[in-house]
C-alpha cells in the first residue's frame, strides 16, 4: 500500500506543498499557496486544495511534512514510510498497555487490522497517526506512573492535532488523584509545556494556525446527525443562523465534558467517553478522524465504536458524487444509518460499562 496514491481524499497535496515550501526556506503559516505566486506553475501547485488558506497543521506534523520531502519530494510515499515507523511504535505501546491491564494480546488486532486505520494511513495517508502514536504513548506512561514523560508525549499530540488538548484535565485529575500533591502537578504542567518549545521554529504567522482552527470550527460541516437535526429545527422556528446549531452543540459537549470528569468512570473509561462526545457533538466528522477511537478499542471494547468505524465508509458515497458532480453533500440515509445505530449500541455499551466501572481502577 506504500506505492497506492490516496483514494477519496487530496489531503496529501497540502501535506507535501508545507513540505515543499519549508525545504525552500518558507513558513507554512505565513504564506498560503495561493500568496506565493512565484510557485503557481508548480504541479504540486495545481492539487492543494483550499489553496488561499494558510496551513492549518500544527508544528510537529509540519515537521513531518517537511522531513519527507526533504528526503522523498513531492511523493506520498516518503509519507507513508514515516507513518509505518510511528505505526510500529503505536503497536509496541498498544501490546504493552494490554499486558499492564491483563488484557489478551490478541486484542491488538482490533485495531492493527482495523480496515479504517489501513484505508485512512496507508491508502489516503493522513496525518492522524501521528496524534495516535503520542496519546498511546501518554497513556502508556501514565499507568506505569511515568507522569513526566506522559505529560511530554500528551503536549506532542497537541502539537500534531489541537483536539487532544482537551484530555489535559483528565491527566491532571488522574495524577492528582494518585500524588496528592498540588505542586507535584505544577511541575508535571511545565514538562507538558516543554514540546511548545518547537514553536519557535514557526513564530512569525503561527498566530495565523488559531485564525484557521477558528474558520473550521465556523464554518466546516460534514457527517453529523446531530447539527443536521438541529438546523433543521431551527429553521422550522425561523433561525437559519448556522452559529446557533454550533453553538448548541458546543454547550452539549461543554456539558457533557463536565459530566464526564465528576463521573466515577476509570481514566481509559473517560478518555474514550470524552473523544466519543467530541465526535458527537463536532460539526465535521470524516472517516479518519475515528482511528483515534479505533486506538482505543483494544483497551476498552465498546460495539459502538466499532461499529462506527466500519459503516463510516458509506460517506465515501459524498465523495463519490464530489468527484462526479463537483457538489459535496451529506446524504441523509447515509446519516441516519450511521447515528441511530451508533446512539443503540453506545447506550447498550454505556449500560455496561456502568455496571463494571467500579471494579474496575486503573
Amino acid at each position: 500500500m506504500l506505492f497506492i496514491d490516496p483514494i477519496t481524499t487530496d489531503d496529501h497535496f497540502r501535506y507535501l506543498w508545507d513540505g515543499k515550501i519549508q525545504n525552500e526556506g518558507m513558513n507554512p503559516f505565513q504564506f498560503s499557496p495561493f500568496e506565493l505566486t512565484h510557485l503557481h506553475d508548480d504541479p504540486l501547485y495545481l492539487k492543494v486544495p483550499y489553496p488561499e488558506t494558510k496551513t492549518i497543521y500544527p508544528p510537529l506534523s509540519q515537521i513531518i511534512f517537511f522531513l519527507s520531502y526533504k528526503f522523498f519530494g513531492a511523493n506520498v510515499f516518503g509519507l507513508k514510510l514515516f507513518y509505518l515507523v510511528f505505526e510500529a511504535g503505536i503497536l509496541i505501546f498498544l501490546f504493552k498497555l494490554l499486558k499492564i491491564l491483563t488484557i489478551n494480546s490478541n486484542y491488538i488486532f482490533l485495531y492493527a487490522f482495523s480496515p479504517l486505520v489501513i484505508f485512512e494511513f496507508f491508502i489516503n495517508a493522513h496525518i492522524d497517526v501521528l496524534i495516535l502514536f503520542f496519546i498511546i504513548g501518554s497513556l502508556y506512561f501514565a499507568l506505569n506512573n511515568k507522569v513526566n514523560l506522559s505529560m511530554m508525549f500528551l503536549g506532542f499530540s497537541v502539537l500534531c492535532k489541537i483536539y487532544s488538548l482537551i484530555l489535559l484535565p483528565i491527566y491532571l485529575i488522574y495524577f492528582f488523584q494518585l500524588e496528592k500533591n498540588i505542586k507535584n502537578i505544577l511541575v508535571n504542567l511545565l514538562f507538558f509545556l516543554i514540546p511548545f518549545s518547537l514553536l519557535i521554529f514557526y513564530i512569525d504567522g503561527i498566530n495565523n494556525i488559531f485564525f484557521q482552527m477558528s474558520n473550521y470550527l465556523m464554518y466546516w460541516q460534514f457527517n453529523n446527525l446531530p447539527f443536521t437535526t438541529i438546523n433543521a429545527i431551527l429553521e422550522i422556528l425561523g433561525v437559519t443562523d448556522f452559529s446557533m446549531v454550533r453553538l448548541i452543540l458546543m454547550m452539549l459537549f461543554f456539558f457533557s465534558y463536565i459530566l464526564i470528569l465528576f463521573l466515577k468512570f476509570n481514566f481509559i473509561q473517560k478518555m474514550y467517553l470524552l473523544i466519543f462526545c467530541y465526535f458527537i457533538f463536532n460539526p465535521t466528522v470524516h472517516p479518519w478522524y475515528l482511528t483515534v477511537l479505533v486506538l482505543l478499542l483494544p483497551l476498552n471494547f465498546n460495539f459502538a465504536v466499532y461499529c462506527w468505524s466500519g459503516i463510516i465508509a458509506l460517506t465515501n458515497i459524498s465523495v463519490y458524487y464530489y468527484l462526479k458532480d463537483k457538489e459535496w453533500f451529506d446524504i441523509t440515509i447515509v446519516l441516519l444509518i450511521q447515528y441511530l445505530l451508533v446512539v443503540i449500541l453506545a447506550i447498550f455499551d454505556f449500560k455496561k460499562l456502568k455496571f463494571k466501572f467500579n471494579s474496575d481502577t486503573v
